[in-house]
């Protein structure tokens, strides 16, 4: 039969019991403190190196707007009323006959506005050999007659060896006067 405690043994025992329960309460608060601090140094340092990287970028601003020019000045102008794709398609068609890249068919898409610029899509169909087409995509990267650019490219093999099939959207860039 248990014993009966005095009321002195019960007060003790309850202010025992209610200081390792407020211990526990703290020491679990402290530990979740400690991850919100460095849950928040993470963020503070992602910060930091967020206006680092902005502040050069701002400190840059001469040098991306020196290139902007020259980039702009790089892109075609065409008369309005004149259908942008008599200029496209000639250039993606030498340029494809030069490095050995057959042009099945070309569909010109809409011609849309893109801030101050105007772009066309053009679908090309073609059949290369692989070190062809790498070659072709090189010369419209790198050609000074317009700006190109590969916004998609679907390709397969064919039965001959070495060669691909496929199709790829190339977005040109001009202006309109």
């Amino acid at each position: 039969m248990m014993a009966m405690r005095s009321v002195h043994d019960q007060i003790v025992l309850s202010i025992v019991a209610t200081v390792i329960a407020f211990g526990v309460a703290v020491g679990l608060w402290f530990m979740r403190q400690s991850q919100e601090w460095k849950k928040a140094e993470r963020h503070y340092r992602q910060a930091c190196a967020k206006l680092e990287s902005e502040n050069k970028l701002i400190s840059e601003k001469k040098l991306w707007d020196a290139r902007f020019d020259e980039e702009s000045a790089a892109i075609r102008t065409v008369d309005e009323g004149k259908q942008s794709d008599t200029i496209w398609l000639p250039i993606i068609d030498r340029l494809a006959a030069e490095n050995y890249v057959f042009v099945s068919s070309s569909q010109v898409q809409k011609e849309v506005e893109a801030g101050d610029m105007k772009q066309i899509g053009i679908e090309v169909h073609w059949d290369a050999a692989f070190e062809s087409l790498v070659k072709f995509l090189y010369a419209l990267e790198t050609t000074d007659e317009g700006k190109f650019d590969v916004e998609s490219i679907n390709f397969s093999t064919t039965r001959k060896q070495g060669y691909l099939k496929g199709s790829l959207v190339l977005t040109c860039v001009f202006y309109r006067k």
